[in-house]
């Protein structure tokens, strides 16, 4: 328990205050009454789906709960409070229905409202609009999605922002995703991998402005159906689609400021007829931001100690520009097809100054560095799709086909200078200055089916199929200027290629019960890979056969209780980026090199999953990595370099449980809480040198949401991680706490909204490695703390709105629910 003394006061405070005023309205507010439930048909008897029931308080029309009514119309509330309420049911082409509800809290056994039939609208029906907004956090057996588009604290964020906010989620000093203790999750944007390295998918989510995005799922344990990639699951970023029938538009922009200025603004256009939806997107934002790196290295050889303390600021300036164009063809009500057309060009400058000074044993200044560098990059990307989506008959055989290609180029220009001086700050010979460019294009293709076949009402088999084709070709070029010439340096320029070729099958089998189901199925993937280093002369060639098991089992105890259980196998195959045998200077002393010789890493995962009536979720999981890839350091003794790479360790193994406790305590508030003990442990036998190192870490997300007055909201979020375990550098306790506010303007078509991120400026990385000679000490301060203030103006027909029901409308009821509010 000594990690909990760990804890800072600010956040520690703030969810005790919290936890404790939720107790005592609870208090006031205890939960006793039956359960309620019905079933909803139309007036020919037909099952309605979809359909959106609300339970209503009858003394304000705010809201208690909402469920969505399932294929045999059914919807159930689980148990409700005694009370007097009004039901409200809608959905698209029927009219809506209201009904007065009186509970009483003596009886025991459910409420069952039996069979209520809505009658058809030959008329438009307008949009419901219901009091209430969709939880920044929702949580399901599957899955755990973030809710984006409504959450004030995205207001001037990016993708990459938001991630920090997700349970389960942390951020490691060289902006590496990990997800509940594990590295390297898939990352997909709108259900696509995006087969990039990791620096090149944080630049990515980096430059993806909040106000593009409507969800982040977070799936822990994919199923086959889903790309074996990921040791750690999948997080897909589901960009904004809008449904809405006519032309409408939304315009966006704002401005912020940290430690330097950033502003963004944007245009979302969209028409949808009986045949056809037409939609653009485009957003250009600009973020000038300043880090703070602190880099300590104490190095120890022969008995003798050297210190080299760097430090230094760097400044980044990024503007980025994304677009998005998409046509979907409706052929009829069962068969659709689309084309999109999908991409990026960002411009970015980053100054850098650092300085190093180096110390005796005895903390006597010997010498000292300034290592200064800029840096002109350019990233852009173009990508397009083709799918196809068909209903084949009224058993419910459905057909889905995609066709996806992206090119990427980045060309980073790099110009350095370093100087060496002595203890009194005379300079001691020529400074180092080296210039090098590094163009990168990477091409991508991807083909893939899926097929839905039920063998009977409840049972039923998908199969699919996938190939992807993947080239990378990066040429890093070194020149030093000698005696007044730029002359090639030809120990550090390399070019790389980099050719993969996956190959997959899948086929999952499903069965429900009356209260069990069960998902099984197995993935089959069969990866060629070429490394080629041009410059090396040196080839890496691989091709190797893997089956990816799943499995899901899922038993609904009661109305209110339900338990999962779940097992998948899955891959980290290392990217081009990571096998590349280049070295990246940071200066004179330090650098990054890729490693050719990194092998896949492969984990079994098993989770258990607890649900109450979708607001207390408890988790237990289990991981096991073989072959875990890892950062490692490594000391040059006869030059005091030290060298960072990747490198496969024998195993990691990892434990951890969460609880979640998700609520609306009143109609004024809704709280969202999770917390999460992790145990890591690393087991490595390297060179006949064998280390067995583990941590005990916890991490807290807090997030609250209220409804202050008639069109003013508020949020409050964050997060508290304890000292955790990252390859072998221990991180200490990284937290914050974000405020958001919001204030609808012209009866909801314009909204201001303000955010300001970690109040208190204490979110930043500090860790320490040790790794035989060498000790290294971390401190990395990014630019956290950040005011954002955004206006968003809605025009054209923001209402749903069709003619007649039919079974492509379904999907926009999906989304209908609570939405107008925000």
């Amino acid at each position: 328990m000594q990690i909990l003394y760990n804890i800072k006061m600010p956040v520690f405070l703030l969810a005790y205050m919290l936890l404790a005023l939720q107790g005592i309205v609870q208090a006031r507010q205890a939960v006793t009454g039956p359960g309620l439930k019905g079933r909803l048909s139309g007036p020919e008897g037909t099952a309605l789906e979809f359909a959106t029931v609300s339970l209503l308080q009858a003394s304000d029309t705010s809201v208690v709960k909402t469920v969505v009514s399932d294929a045999g119309g059914v919807f159930n509330f689980g148990t409700i409070p005694a009370g007097s309420y009004i039901l409200h049911v809608s959905l698209i082409g029927y009219k809506p229905l209201r009904k007065p509800l009186e509970l009483k809290g003596a009886a025991t056994a459910p409420v069952d409202l039996g069979n209520l039939v809505l009658e058809q609208s030959i008329r438009n029906i307008k949009e419901v609009v219901v009091a209430g907004k969709k939880p920044l956090i929702e949580r399901k057996l599957d899955k755990t999605v973030m809710n984006i588009e409504n959450s004030l604290l995205a207001t001037g964020s990016t993708a990459f922002e938001l991630l920090q906010l997700a349970p389960g989620v942390t951020i490691t000093n060289n902006d590496k995703v990990q997800l509940n203790g594990k590295s390297s999750p898939l990352i997909m944007i709108d259900g696509k991998p995006t087969y990039l390295s990791a620096a090149q998918v944080s630049n990515i989510l980096k430059s993806m402005p909040s106000n593009t995005i409507s969800e982040i799922e977070i799936i822990s344990q994919p199923s086959a159906k889903y790309d074996a990639a990921g040791t750690a699951g999948i997080i897909n970023v589901k960009t904004k689609q809008n449904r809405k029938v006519g032309f409408n538009g939304t315009v966006t922009g704002g401005a912020g400021y940290g430690r330097r200025e950033k502003y963004r603004g944007g245009v979302n256009l969209n028409y949808k007829g009986e045949k056809i939806n037409l939609t653009g997107d485009y957003t250009y934002s600009f973020n000038h931001s300043v880090r703070t790196l602190d880099i300590d290295r104490d190095v120890r050889l022969s008995g003798v100690r050297t210190l080299f303390d760097r430090s230094g600021d760097t400044h980044n300036e990024l503007g980025a520009h994304n677009y998005k164009a998409g046509l979907v063809y409706f052929i009829n009500k069962d068969h659709a097809v689309g084309l999109q057309l999908m991409g990026y060009a960002n411009d970015q400058r980053t100054n850098s100054d650092n300085t190093t000074n180096i110390f005796s044993e005895k903390q006597k200044l010997d010498s000292m560095m300034t290592s200064r560098a800029n840096e002109k990059s350019g990233f852009n990307n173009i990508g397009g799709n083709f799918n196809y989506r068909g209903k084949l008959d009224t058993l419910g055989r459905e057909l889905a086909f995609d066709a996806d290609y992206s090119r990427f180029r980045n060309n980073v220009n790099r110009y350095f200078i370093n100087t060496l001086y002595d203890s009194q700050g005379v300079n001691i010979g020529t400074p180092d200055q080296v210039r090098n460019y590094f163009p990168t294009e990477v091409e991508i293709v991807a083909l893939k089916a899926d097929l839905v076949y039920p063998l009977a009402k409840k049972i039923k088999i998908e199969a699919g199929a996938k190939t992807s084709f993947v080239s990378t070709d990066n040429d890093a070029r070194y020149d030093s200027l000698l005696n007044g010439e730029w002359k090639p340096s030809l120990s550090q320029t390399n070019h790389f290629i980099y050719k993969e070729n996956v190959n997959a099958g899948y086929l999952n089998f499903s069965k429900e019960w009356s209260k069990t189901s069960l998902q099984a199925g197995v993935r089959v993937e069969q990866t060629n890979s070429d490394g080629h280093s041009v410059t090396l002369d040196s080839r890496t060639k691989r091709s190797y056969t893997n089956l990816f098991p799943s499995l899901f089992l899922s038993r609904k105890l009661s109305a209110d209780n339900t338990l999962m259980f779940s097992y998948s196998k899955r891959i980290e195959r290392p990217s081009y980026q990571d096998l590349n045998p280049f070295r990246f200077y940071d200066d004179r002393y330090t650098f990054r090199e890729g490693n050719p010789y990194l092998k896949p890493a492969y984990t079994h995962s098993f989770e258990m999953t607890y649900s109450w009536k979708n607001e207390v979720t408890v988790v237990a999981r289990y991981g096991l990595t073989n072959d875990v890839i890892a950062e490692d350091l490594q000391q040059d003794d006869s030059t005091n370099v030290t060298k960072s790479f990747l490198r496969n360790l024998e195993q990691l193994r990892t434990m951890s449980v969460s609880l979640s406790y998700s609520k609306d305590v009143t109609d004024w508030w809704t709280t969202d809480n999770t917390i999460t003990f992790n145990r890591s442990q690393y087991v490595d036998d390297n060179e006949g040198i064998y280390r067995n190192f583990h941590n005990y870490d916890f991490n807290i997300n807090i997030y609250q949401s209220f409804r202050l007055a008639k069109d003013l909201y508020a949020d409050i979020g964050g997060f508290y991680l304890s000292p955790w375990l990252y390859g072998f550098i221990k991180a200490e306790a990284q937290y914050k706490l974000d405020i958001g506010l919001k204030k609808n303007l012209w009866n909801k078509k314009g909204s201001i909204r303000l955010r300001v991120s970690d109040v208190f400026y204490t979110n930043r990385f500090k860790g320490k490695a040790v790794y035989n000679n060498v000790d290294v000490a971390i401190h990395n301060r990014f630019e956290s703390r950040v005011a954002f203030v955004t206006f968003t103006y809605l025009f054209g027909n923001t209402k749903l709105k069709v003619a007649k029901r039919n079974d492509s409308a379904t999907r926009e009821e999906k989304e209908r629910v609570k939405k107008e509010n925000q």
